[in-house]
């Protein structure tokens, strides 16, 4: 699948997952590389620990929500983001560099819908 500053790789559809919306907070297990070095893991959460956040909140990375917004509960993915959907110029130093690109491999393990 592509999208302008996303490219998502490696779908593996959980036939019985339920879609995840906009305003639940969803966990998610994942593995962020830079670009550069795919083998070099900068962040991660597992599903034991996952990490959750609110799905169309804002409060992460554009290319991270827009990678999620496609998935379902259970569905893993290799997503490939932008920079400018990323950390753009400025980065995140020290790991992550300004203008780099990053891949993100991450499973949806549950969403729930929440009050606001």
């Amino acid at each position: 699948m592509v999208q302008a500053g996303l490219t998502l790789s490696n779908v593996q559809h959980n036939v019985n997952g339920v879609k995840v919306m906009s305003g639940q907070e969803v966990a998610i297990a994942y593995q962020l590389f830079r670009q550069c070095e795919p083998g070099t893991v900068v962040a991660s959460a597992t599903a034991d620990a996952p990490f959750k956040f609110i799905l169309g909140g804002n409060t992460v990375i554009r290319g991270f929500e827009m990678a999620v917004e496609q998935l379902s509960i259970g569905d893993k993915a290799t997503a490939h983001v932008m920079s400018d959907y990323a950390y753009g110029k400025v980065g995140q130093p020290p790991d992550i560099l300004d203008n780099e690109d990053l891949i993100i491999q991450l499973e949806v393990v549950s969403a729930r819908n929440v009050d606001l």
